[in-house]
């Protein structure tokens, strides 16, 4: 796995304030579900073709680079319904 941490920030303005980081691996797997979980409601959710395309489009993108960077036993949260 390439070495990935995730930071909690706090938006100040235009930039951002780093408040914590972490890189263990549990959290960064629950991040990863949640994120595919969000993105995947999108795409269900999506009003019209278009956007539907799109989302789904997003969704595979970040599919595919959360794989490379946080890679699973189990990918089966990598597809929508």
């Amino acid at each position: 796995m390439i070495d990935v941490v995730l930071t909690l920030q706090l938006p100040k303005g235009d930039r951002f304030i780093p408040i914590a980081m972490t890189n263990d691996r549990a959290v960064l797997e629950h991040f990863k579900t949640v994120v595919l979980a969000q993105s995947r409601e999108q795409v269900k959710s999506s009003i019209d073709e278009i956007e539907a395309l799109t989302q789904r489009a997003e969704f595979d993108r970040l599919s595919r680079l959360l794989d490379v960077l946080i890679p699973t036993e189990n990918n089966d949260e990598n597809k929508i319904d």
